[in-house]
């Protein structure tokens, strides 16, 4: 009976599975059915749907995740900001990835130099070149 009733492990595989196809819209079904199945959301699975929707150029879902990671139970990590970073990213919001990670900052939670650069070309894709010298290491 235990091989028919899913886990924690076998939403965040096909959750992943779903990041590598850029299917957003199914990999965020699958994990309000995971909580909807009473197991408990972890890093892993947030981020990877996350990343699904950046893929899928959906930008809005992964900030929502972020702002309502306690709702899902997961604790804020690198990876999971630096999914958001790169979805507004990829969905032209230079100015909110840019408020994001300055928010990062002010909470003490300084994220990894990927999300940094992420920023970065955002500003570059704008010509705000100026501001994007700040998130680059000269």
């Amino acid at each position: 009976n235990s091989f028919r009733d899913p886990d924690i492990i076998s939403y965040t595989t096909c959750i992943s599975a779903m990041k590598q196809a850029s299917a957003w819209e199914p990999s965020m079904v699958m994990l309000l059915q995971l909580a909807a199945n009473g197991l408990q959301t972890n890093e892993i699975a947030l981020s990877a749907a996350m990343k699904a929707c950046e893929k899928g150029l959906e930008w809005k879902l992964p900030l929502h995740c972020l702002t309502n990671s306690e709702q899902f139970g997961v604790k804020l990590d690198i990876v999971a900001c630096s999914c958001a970073v790169g979805a507004l990213h990829e969905g032209m919001r230079w100015k909110a990835s840019c408020d994001l990670l300055e928010d990062t900052k002010q909470q003490n939670f300084h994220l990894d130099i990927i999300a940094h650069n992420v920023a970065a070309s955002s500003l570059e894709k704008v010509s705000r070149w100026e501001r994007a010298l700040s998130y680059v290491n000269l």
